[in-house]
């Protein structure tokens, strides 16, 4: 019988190092040793699945990738995304904000969809306030968030002027 750890055990002394490296900033997969391109093979993974309406798959990848890199909006998105579509939109709300977090609030996509979220769940007072700040959010002259700004306005506009909100 060997002193060694399994691949699935750490010792105290390998969980002291991966704690402090990454309280000084590096991410969970530099510690592990994976790569960028691993990463995004998997986030190409997680999409494809999510286009494919597999919520369930690309919910686990997102979340792996989440916890390899919790600094990526990408991979908060993808798995917002994910829960939203499986019907999760409460946890997706959260995921969404962690996302938007990531980006200092430089993005205001994920605030668009946590609002969607919120109609999806009846609450359309949520949805207005998340709306309302939509404006101050993105960066000036980036087309996507632009995109999203006016998205977000028309719905805005429609829910306060009492109508069906688009989906």
């Amino acid at each position: 019988m060997s002193d060694s750890p399994t691949p699935m055990e750490v010792s105290a002394e390998e969980l002291t190092v991966i704690v402090a490296a990454v309280l000084d900033g590096a991410r969970p997969a530099d510690v592990a040793g994976i790569p960028q391109e691993q990463l995004e093979a998997l986030y190409a993974l997680g999409y494809n699945l999510y286009t494919a309406g597999r919520y369930e798959d690309s919910r686990t990848v997102f979340q792996g990738l989440c916890l390899y890199d919790q600094t990526d909006s990408r991979f908060w998105s993808g798995l917002g995304a994910s829960l939203q579509g499986g019907g999760q939109f409460e946890k997706a709300i959260d995921v969404y904000s962690m996302a938007a977090m990531t980006t200092g609030l430089a993005d205001p996509a994920p605030i668009y969809y946590a609002a969607q979220c919120y109609l999806k769940m009846g609450r359309p007072e949520e949805a207005v306030a998340a709306l309302e700040g939509i404006p101050v959010l993105g960066e000036e002259g980036n087309a996507a968030h632009e995109a999203v700004k006016t998205k977000a306005a028309g719905l805005l506009s429609a829910l306060k002027a009492g109508k069906e909100a688009p989906q």
